[in-house]
């Protein structure tokens, strides 16, 4: 159902209790978990820094994004413009974007250790895109500052009713180099 601007919407909420420990028995059959392990999959050898504790995650779990970067250009407009048409904009906004930041920005903000493996421009759109990421504390030793590239830009314009274009400057983001990634619960990309 599309969501319709101006108009308030309803948070989803949990409607029951969460246990304290996985379903067991009969309570697991109800719970449509019969084949599921109960217990989580053998370590490797050498263990990893997560088998030490006693559940299925970790305390924190530590994710690295490998992505794109962007300062994206937002106007809005009453409408989508047609070929060839210009239309006058109601604002202008300069936003730190890229699928990858904002996949790193929204696990970080869930509680998540965050690293993210990406690349940027050796110039001043560089820091606008990375300021959000860095203020929330993003692991960013692994973005990498290409010389010769410009910093990805997004150029997004959003209508009145929430329609959208885009069209994206690639930039430094064709050259990520994901080298080393260490250890990680997750790896998105």
């Amino acid at each position: 159902e599309a969501q319709q601007p101006g108009v308030a919407h309803e948070v989803p909420r949990r409607v029951g209790p969460v246990p304290d420990h996985p379903p067991q028995g009969r309570e697991r059959e109800e719970a449509g978990l019969v084949g599921v392990p109960t217990a989580p999959p053998p370590v490797a050898q050498g263990g990893a820094p997560h088998a030490r504790h006693s559940g299925y995650l970790p305390a924190v779990a530590r994710i690295v994004v490998v992505g794109s970067v962007n300062l994206d250009l937002v106007a809005r407009v009453p409408r989508l413009p047609e070929p060839g048409e210009t239309i006058a904009a109601h604002e202008l906004r300069r936003v730190p974007g890229g699928k990858g930041a904002n996949q790193a920005l929204a696990a970080r903000r869930l509680g998540a250790d965050v690293a993210l493996v990406a690349a940027v421009g050796a110039d001043p759109a560089a820091d606008e895109a990375l300021a959000l990421l860095r203020a929330e504390g993003v692991d960013l030793s692994g973005v990498t500052a290409h010389p010769s590239l410009p910093t990805g830009h997004a150029l997004v314009t959003v209508d009145d009713n929430g329609e959208t274009t885009i069209v994206v400057a690639a930039g430094a983001n064709d050259a990520v180099a994901t080298g080393e990634l260490g250890h990680a619960d997750a790896v998105l990309t």
